[in-house]
C-alpha cells in the first residue's frame, strides 16, 4: 500500500518568522505587501517538520525514528515543503499585519511567492484596507428638514398593518367563539 504521513504541526502561534516587509500603497484602500522571511527560519521549520515526521512515519525496513532523512526528503519532500511555505506565509502575513497596523478586509492574493531551503522565503501580497479618514467640525452643524403632511389614510392603513403583522390564527371549537 501507498505510506501516508501524517500532518504535521504549523509553527506556534507565538512564534515570529523574523519577516522583513515594507508596505507601498497602491491606490485607496489598496496596499501591496513586499516582504521576506530569513532562510535561517525556513531551515528551522524545515527541520522541525522533518524531526516530527521520523518520530511519526514507519517504513519498511526502518523502525520509527530511525528512518534517515534523506529517504524523508524523496519520498515526502514536496509535501513537506508545500506545508511549511504555506503555514510561513501565513504567521509571516499576520506579523506583517499586526507590525504595520494594517486593518484588512477582505481575502489576500499572493503573488510572486519565492520557496527554497537555501534561501530567503519571499513574497508579494495585494490587501484591502479599511479606509482612513477622519472627520473634521462635524458638531454644531445644523440639519434642516421638512415634516411630511400626514393624512388619516396613512395611519389608517399604519394601523391596519400592524393588526395584520401581529394578529394570530387559531382554531376555535364550534359554539366556543366567546361569551353568550
Amino acid at each position: 500500500g501507498e505510506e501516508r504521513r501524517p500532518r504535521l504541526t504549523a509553527p506556534e502561534k507565538e512564534e515570529t518568522p523574523g519577516t522583513r516587509s515594507e508596505v507601498e500603497v497602491v491606490g485607496g484602500c489598496r496596499r501591496r505587501v513586499k516582504a521576506s522571511i530569513p532562510v535561517e527560519k525556513v531551515r528551522e521549520e524545515l527541520d522541525k517538520n522533518y524531526r516530527q515526521l521520523t518520530q511519526s512515519v514507519q517504513l519498511p525496513g526502518f523502525r520509527r525514528g530511525h528512518v534517515p532523512r534523506r529517504l524523508l526528503e524523496a519520498r515526502f519532500g514536496e509535501e513537506i515543503e508545500a506545508d511549511v511555505k504555506e503555514a510561513l506565509l501565513t504567521l509571516s502575513l499576520g506579523e506583517v499585519v499586526e507590525e504595520k497596523d494594517l486593518k484588512v478586509i477582505g481575502s489576500p492574493r499572493f503573488e510572486n511567492v519565492s520557496f527554497s531551503k537555501d534561501s530567503d522565503l519571499s513574497y508579494e501580497v495585494d490587501l484591502e484596507v479599511r479606509p482612513e479618514f477622519e472627520v473634521e467640525n462635524y458638531s454644531g452643524l445644523e440639519v434642516e428638514r421638512e415634516a411630511l403632511p400626514m393624512k388619516e389614510e396613512y395611519v389608517d392603513l399604519a394601523l391596519e398593518n400592524l393588526q395584520i403583522r401581529h394578529s394570530k390564527l387559531t382554531e376555535v371549537e364550534p359554539g366556543a367563539s366567546g361569551p353568550d
